[in-house]
């Protein structure tokens, strides 16, 4: 990956950068109702959810309701107040996002009413439990997730490049979700419980229990595994402000084993739970087993000399009787709960049959029972919910979004001032009406227990990419845009834009001004992982003259991305200023076509305003970097189809332009046959168009589409692109 240049190559940098009159307005300050648990010097305010014996949220309580206490003190409130998330009248359009091939504008930190993060255990998930998950997590994005949701899907078995996965467009999640699958390597079997085999030799004991031992350590790293995913994401939506969630979807935890308490487990269990609570992350858990009866079925294999019958009974006469059978290996420890096989090797006799059965069926209860304290544990302590015993799954999202609809911010000034000193604060709400249920968080921490901040130029700019939005003190805007080349082969066209508000310039001897700047970008495969990175520590200078319009309207750069094979990528691109230490960083998904297995694929779109009789400033926003058009412009729009068929050296290919806007097409073009003219290349054919914008088209986003057919091949032959831009006043 490297920097091919600004815009212009003579710096002349004023004729491609935006209008500072029309940058986006910045993302306010966090208010009181953004933070679930927010903390001052001398202020703790926190949310509280209220709901009855039905689950629906009570919201006609009073200050006098409440009583709120500290470490067991009772506190006075100082602030009160019930703030509603709901959009009632915000319905979902079931056909535009995920069917209709229109992606959705994208979703600010800002805009953003919930950032959710689901995580799909598959490292401890069943065969079984892994179809119903997919068809839960389907029935969630299609018709309960709201056009303002942010929302991650997040593997654990692909940790890596979980936090680069939020997005509003529900056709990506839609192919995340196609992608989860089974792990076999795991610790889910093929149905939520493994079946139970008894059929053991006496002389085979010893080495059943090392085996035994063996699944054991395994299923438990799994077990930890799980939790640092769920770590990473939580750590990730640290800074993140608004309503924040994270749900968990897993089974099969063990908190006991033969050697005793799973120790790892249970402190990963305090570890993920305390960085909930000061990160202000809530976490909902859905036990993906659904409704079990416990009980044997036909899968387990109950039978052996030792449960089923006494052998003494098949004895000759006379002959000497048989001892009880014993379990020759590690002794039983106080600590561990029994196991239905160290039962049945203890305990001999036909009379003591039907206690062994019962003992395999607790053994399994006990098994569940250790899941369910898990998940609960992990969602009492974050102040959400645990859903479990039901085989309808979408029942855990549908709860989430419901809790998550309202909440009362409470805030009080404690009557002992907080310390320096690390200390967790308890904190209790309750409320004087009966039949209620009353939830928040355990409490927070005060002093300097919290994560130290990064202090390293790679330590912030690595905080900077893996941010779930595109955040931070620098306004970063990045646009991939694809490509082909005949000799270098596919890559990325990154349209990098930066506003120069947030830079500092240093006025140098010949009254240049002189910025440096770090840039770091990475490209993360369908897997998460790295595919390409690129750092650079450019030295800008913009001559006197240019740099009035350099003010206004930002700085815009070009950086080439290589991409070695097809599929989707996100680019993810952090800046930081050297002068002032300030970082900002910006994500963008992209669909990289295979080109040389011949389909039919075009390029990405550029787009830009054409002046006709507007103002030179809004011209200059309406740069590909930006897209930020007035009325009276022609909008202008390019793009590369590749790979066209050609019959007599000619192609016989229709386009069509079409615009939508909040997932509604307002506006088609012709269907027009293409004529290449003069171009010699048919397998890659430039296209350009044009459309001017009239004041019936609204202020506010749009989505151009272009779509392109080939009438000289077999279907499919049509392809499709997108980009957005927006009409400002």
């Amino acid at each position: 990956m490297r920097v091919l240049s600004l815009y212009a190559a003579t710096l002349v940098i004023a004729a491609f950068t935006s209008v500072s009159a029309q940058q986006p307005a910045p993302s306010p300050a966090p208010s009181p109702q953004d933070e679930v648990i927010r903390v001052t010097t001398n202020l703790v305010q926190a949310d509280v959810i209220v709901t009855d014996k039905s689950g629906r949220q009570v919201t006609d309580l009073r200050p006098e309701d409440f009583e709120v206490l500290e470490d067991g003190k009772r506190q006075t409130l100082s602030h009160f107040s019930y703030i509603s998330t709901d959009r009632p009248n915000q319905q979902v359009a079931k056909s535009t996002d995920s069917s209709s091939g229109v992606p959705p504008l994208p979703v600010s930190e800002a805009q953003a009413r919930r950032t959710l993060a689901i995580v799909v255990d598959d490292l401890g998930l069943s065969a079984e439990s892994i179809v119903s998950v997919r068809k839960a997590l389907k029935e969630f994005v299609e018709n309960q997730m709201q056009p303002t949701d942010l929302v991650a899907i997040v593997r654990t078995t692909q940790a890596s490049g979980a936090l680069q996965q939020f997005t509003s467009d529900k056709s990506k999640l839609l192919a995340m979700i196609e992608r989860i699958n089974w792990f076999g390597a795991g610790r889910g079997a093929l149905s939520a419980f493994a079946p139970v085999n008894t059929q053991t030799e006496v002389t085979s004991v010893q080495g059943a229990q090392i085996i035994s031992e063996m699944e054991e350590e395994r299923a438990s790293n799994y077990a930890v595994g799980t939790i640092g995913t769920l770590s990473l994401v939580v750590r990730g939506l640290r800074d993140v402000t608004g309503r924040k969630a994270v749900l968990l979807i897993s089974e099969s935890f063990r908190l006991f084993t033969t050697q005793g308490r799973n120790i790892r487990l249970i402190e990963s269990l305090k570890q993920v739970t305390d960085q909930a609570n000061r990160s202000s992350t809530i976490i909902y858990t859905l036990d993906a087993s659904g409704l079990n009866p416990l009980n044997l079925t036909a899968e387990d294999k109950v039978s052996g000399q030792s449960y089923t019958f006494d052998p003494n009974s098949f004895q000759n006469p006379g002959s000497p009787p048989t001892p009880p059978l014993r379990n020759r290996g590690t002794p039983r420890r106080n600590d561990v709960a029994p196991s239905a096989a160290s039962i049945a090797l203890e305990e001999g006799g036909s009379s003591a049959a039907f206690k062994r059965l019962d003992a395999l069926v607790a053994q399994r209860d006990n098994q569940n029972i250790q899941n369910h304290t898990v998940l609960s544990f992990l969602a009492d302590q974050t102040g959400g919910l645990f859903t479990a015993n039901t085989n309808n799954l979408s029942l855990a999202t549908e709860r989430m979004l419901q809790d998550q609809s309202g909440y009362y911010l409470l805030a009080y000034r404690p009557s002992e001032p907080p310390t320096g000193s690390p200390r967790f604060h308890k904190l209790t709400f309750k409320v004087k009406r009966s039949g209620v249920n009353v939830r928040s968080r355990e409490g927070y921490y005060t002093g300097t227990s919290e994560i130290a901040s990064a202090k390293t130029r790679e330590a912030r700019l690595s905080q900077a990419l893996i941010s779930p939005f595109a955040a931070g003190a620098v306004a970063v805007r990045v646009t991939p845009l694809f490509f082909n080349d005949r000799s270098e082969g596919s890559y990325l066209r990154v349209l990098l834009h930066l506003e120069a508000k947030d830079l500092t310039f240093n006025e140098q001897s010949n009254k240049s001004q002189q910025t440096v700047l770090d840039i770091v970008a990475i490209n993360l495969g369908e897997d998460g992982k790295v595919v390409d990175q690129f750092s650079d520590t450019p030295t800008l200078d913009v001559k006197e003259e240019a740099f009035p319009g350099v003010q206004k309207n930002g700085l815009s750069f070009v950086l080439n991305v290589p991409v070695k094979k097809s599929g989707a990528y996100q680019l993810r691109v952090a800046v930081r200023d050297v002068a002032s230490d300030r970082t900002g960083s910006a994500g963008q998904f992209v669909q990289v076509p295979d080109v040389a297995k011949n389909h039919l694929s075009l390029s990405g779109v550029v787009i830009s305003g054409l002046n006709q009789g507007t103002s030179a400033d809004a011209a200059l926003q309406a740069v590909p970097s930006l897209r930020r058009l007035t009325h009276g412009m022609v909008l202008s729009y390019s793009y590369t189809i590749y790979n066209a068929e050609v019959k007599e050296d000619r192609p016989q290919l229709e386009t069509q332009m079409l615009l939508f806007r909040e997932g509604k097409q307002v506006f088609a073009g012709k269907i027009s046959s293409f004529d290449p003219g003069t171009q010699s290349d048919m397998k890659r054919l430039k296209v350009t168009g044009g459309l001017r914008l009239g004041p019936e088209l609204p202020a506010g986003g749009y989505v151009l589409q272009v779509m392109v057919t080939d009438k000289l091949r077999n279907k499919p032959n049509t392809a499709v692109q997108t980009l957005d831009f927006v009409i400002v006043e």
